[in-house]
């Protein structure tokens, strides 16, 4: 019977402890990222690392091929992956302003051009 008291003590103290030790690391992390000086919400990513220098390249390099990928990404230090995603961001929110004029003509007159096909059954 004694044993089976103490047994429970113990226990009972150890979950105590354990769950004193979850609050503190609990408070450390929120202390830490009220006093952390990066932006709160969100993650530092590859529309802060846009500049107007570096759009202006990715033009650059998606009107002129020579431009290698890996000339932009060791001059502004940025990864392929950052420069994929700032590539794509660029080719859909600007996607006309990209596209000479011409094609996008011709797209359009294409568009409009089409015929729905019938299908018989």
């Amino acid at each position: 019977m004694t044993l089976e008291v103490v047994i429970r003590l113990l226990l009972v103290t150890e979950l105590d402890r354990a769950e004193k030790e979850r609050e503190i690391t609990v408070k450390r992390i929120k202390d830490g990222i009220k006093a952390s000086s990066k932006k709160s919400g969100r993650k530092e990513g590859q529309l802060d690392k846009m500049t107007p220098e570096l759009e202006a390249d990715i033009r650059k390099f998606l009107t002129d091929r020579s431009i290698k990928q890996i000339d932009l990404m060791n001059k502004y230090n940025i990864s392929r992956n950052t420069l994929k995603n700032i590539l794509s961001i660029l080719q859909t929110k600007n996607a006309y302003d990209i596209m000479p004029v011409g094609k996008m003509i011709r797209l359009n007159s294409f568009i409009t051009q089409q015929k729905p096909q019938s299908c018989d059954l």
